[in-house]
């Protein structure tokens, strides 16, 4: 019997043609450089408690005043569900309309290191900043997002083998984004957005992916959905030949469930 493996060069040579023809599902770049920033942190066990408390007060009470003041377009605060050494305890996402703009953040870290003031700094440490750009997003057109009820569930991935940032590019088209079009489709997910690592070298991760379930119920049932859409999907050729190979173009890192935090209404 073939070895799966030994057929690797005849499907990479297929799903080069594929990739020529394929329109371009790429989000509309920006251009001039990177528009989101990535702020990771952590803290001890015994600070957690205290933390959120105080993200959920002063800590996303200044970040909404950056964002009124028009520092930042836009940002997102995710807390992780669990304890977990390998990943992060906080993640800041940072919208910005130009990249151009993100010279005010700049401003904002002399006094606000990673955004936290020094009260918050006694008990948590910003970690590592990234450079992004905003890639792939879709949006339910039928379900409203909640996001004091939604789990969101956070992807970082590294390249695989010699992939590179276009080959990476139609691989997500051509695989990933119908499925996750089919999870909106059967009404678990809310949205998504995949970001693409501006500056990879020496970076963990060149690929990260955050999806918003509407709700707990709805992140239970991930399974059962992927597994239905994935059963349609085989029937397209194209999508069939880049599932059988998928792990040649990227490997998963730690994935982290998270809650958003909001400010007071």
């Amino acid at each position: 019997m073939e070895e799966p493996m030994s057929r690797a060069p005849a499907c990479l040579t297929i799903i080069a043609v594929l990739f020529l023809t394929l329109p371009s599902l790429v989000a509309q770049d920006k251009g001039l450089g990177p528009t989101e920033l990535f702020i990771t942190y952590s803290c001890d066990p015994s600070n957690r408690v205290e933390f959120r408390k105080y993200m959920e007060g002063p800590g996303v009470a200044q970040f909404e005043k950056w964002k009124k003041e028009g520092v930042v377009a836009d940002y997102l605060i995710l807390f992780n569900c669990f304890v977990d050494f390998d990943t992060w305890d906080m993640m800041v996402v940072l919208s910005f309309d130009r990249y151009v703009q993100t010279a005010s953040w700049k401003q904002v870290e002399k006094s606000y290191p990673g955004g936290l003031a020094k009260d918050a700094l006694k008990l948590a440490v910003p970690r590592n900043t990234y450079s992004a750009d905003l890639t792939w997003q879709n949006a339910s057109k039928t379900i409203k997002s909640d996001r004091s009820k939604a789990v969101y569930f956070v992807i970082p991935y590294e390249y695989a083998g010699e992939t590179g940032e276009e080959t990476y590019k139609n691989y997500n088209q051509t695989y990933v984004i119908p499925q996750l079009n089919g999870w909106i489709d059967e009404g678990i997910l809310t949205s998504y957005s995949i970001y693409l690592n501006n500056h990879q070298t020496g970076k963990p991760w060149e690929v990260m992916m955050i999806f918003e379930y509407k709700d707990i119920e709805s992140f239970a049932l991930r399974d059962v959905v992927k597994n239905k859409v994935r059963d349609t999907l085989k029937k397209n050729p194209a999508w069939k030949i880049v599932s059988d190979i998928k792990h040649q173009f990227r490997t998963e890192r730690e994935t982290v469930i998270s809650e958003a935090i909001l400010p007071s209404k």
